[in-house]
């Protein structure tokens, strides 16, 4: 079997060679600076996608929350208390958290049928938000109104 012999190099490729090598291992720290600006800015619009993600879930909670507690509240023979309670129950589910809940009329009892009631639902958004340190968003107050018009005993 006959060998064959490696053609011999030209001098020129093996300088550009080596001058390559050198232009690589100097891209690595530029790569590294880069880095270092740019991850911050990542992170930072990372903690912000989950923060907002997690402010429209509780928002999602919060309308359907006041969706079941309107439906409780148009019922002929609801209370006050038994729309609080489902209201309260719905929002556990999702986060436990301080639910502001207002019923209007205050008195089911004094509602006519065919009269609008009001269920509101507010949850102070300070007390939902995981990052609050690094995502300083402006949101106060995360609100939900359902309105239904009452059932009659009929």
């Amino acid at each position: 079997m006959c060998k064959s012999i490696p053609k011999p190099v030209p001098r020129d490729t093996i300088r550009s060679r080596k001058r390559n090598r050198c232009r690589r291992n100097s891209r690595l720290g530029a790569a590294a600076v880069e880095f270092a600006v740019v991850a911050p800015i990542m992170i930072l619009f990372m903690f912000g996608t989950v923060e907002i993600g997690r402010l429209m879930m509780i928002k999602n909670a919060a309308t359907h929350a006041s969706r079941e507690g309107a439906r409780i509240a148009v019922t002929p023979n609801a209370t006050s208390d038994e729309v609080r309670q489902r209201v309260e129950d719905e929002m556990q589910a999702y986060a436990d958290v301080g639910v502001d809940i207002t019923i209007t009329p205050s008195q089911l009892a004094m509602a006519e049928p065919g009269d609008m009631v009001v269920v509101r639902v507010e949850v102070d958004a300070a007390s939902i938000r995981w990052m609050t340190t690094i995502v300083d968003l402006p949101i106060t107050k995360i609100t939900s109104e359902t309105t239904m018009r009452r059932e009659s005993t009929n």
